[in-house]
C-alpha cells in the first residue's frame, strides 16, 4: 500500500488519509494502519450507507483489527470525495470505482469487502461480480440484491443488523434472515449477528461483537494466506 500518500488525519493519532483519483471523483481513504507486520497484512475495505452515517465516520469506532488495515471510503459525492453521489446508485459506476481503489491498494495478502445498507448491497454485488478478488464479505443492514445475485456469491457473508421491530427494516429479524439465507446458496458459509439498538448503540456494537467477528475472519483468511504462501515455496521435488 506504499502507492498512496498517508497523510495524518486531522489530530486523530492513529488514522490517517489519502485520495485516489477515479472516473467518478477524487476518492478519500480513511485508515486503520496493520498494527501486524505490513508484508503479511489483509485489507479490510467498508462503505458507508446513503443515509444516517453516510461517510467513513458510519465506521469510526471500529479498532485495529490484527492482520489487517482497514480502509473506509467515502463513496463519490460523500463526505470529503469530489464527484456525484448518483455514482453510489449505478452499479457499473461503483465498481469502476472500486477497481480503481483496490488497484491503489496493493499489494495485500487477502481483501474483505464490507459495507452498510446501500454499501452493504454494494459489497455484495462486488463480490458476486469479482469472485477471485473478495476472500469474504461483511455487510450490516445490507439493501438486499437480487436472489439471482446473491445466489452468485462464493465468499464467506457475514450479516449483521439491528432487529428492532421499531426500526421497520425490511430484512431484520426472521424475515430476512429466511431472506438471505435462502438467497446465498452458493457461499462458502453464512453467519448473522444480530443485536438491540434499544439496549446496544450502534457503535458499541461495531466497536466489540462487530469488531471480534472481523477479528475471527482476519485470523482465519491469515492462516489460510500463510498456508498457500508456504505451499507455494516449496520445492518441487524431482520427478513429482
Amino acid at each position: 500500500m506504499s502507492a498512496l500518500t498517508w497523510l495524518p488525519l486531522d489530530d486523530d493519532p492513529v488514522r490517517d488519509c489519502a485520495f485516489v483519483a477515479t472516473a467518478h471523483g477524487d476518492i478519500h481513504l480513511v485508515r486503520l494502519p496493520a498494527p501486524d507486520t505490513a508484508h503479511n497484512a489483509g485489507l479490510v475495505l467498508l462503505l458507508h450507507g446513503d443515509g444516517r452515517g453516510s461517510s467513513w465516520k458510519a465506521w469510526a469506532s471500529l479498532p485495529l483489527i490484527h492482520n489487517a488495515s482497514v480502509v473506509m471510503v467515502d463513496m463519490p459525492g460523500y463526505g470529503a470525495s469530489s464527484g456525484s453521489r448518483r455514482a453510489f446508485r449505478s452499479t457499473h459506476a461503483v465498481a469502476t470505482v472500486l477497481d480503481t481503489v483496490l488497484d491503489a491498494l496493493t499489494p495485500r495478502a487477502w481483501l474483505v469487502l464490507g459495507g452498510r445498507s446501500v454499501g452493504g448491497r454494494t459489497a455484495l454485488e462486488y463480490a458476486a461480480a469479482a469472485p477471485r478478488t473478495v476472500d469474504a464479505v461483511v455487510v450490516v443492514h445490507p439493501v438486499a440484491p437480487p436472489p439471482s445475485v446473491l445466489a452468485t456469491i462464493t465468499a464467506p457473508v457475514l450479516i449483521s443488523w439491528a432487529v428492532d421491530e421499531s426500526l421497520g427494516h425490511l430484512y431484520a429479524g426472521h424475515k430476512g434472515a429466511r431472506y438471505f439465507l435462502t438467497a446465498l446458496t452458493s457461499a462458502a458459509v453464512v453467519k448473522i449477528l444480530t443485536w438491540r439498538e434499544e439496549t446496544i448503540d450502534p457503535s458499541l456494537f461495531y466497536a466489540t461483537r462487530f469488531a471480534r467477528a472481523l477479528g475471527a475472519i482476519a485470523r482465519k483468511l491469515t492462516r489460510l494466506h500463510s498456508t498457500r504462501a508456504k505451499r507455494e515455496r516449496r520445492p518441487v521435488q524431482p520427478g513429482s
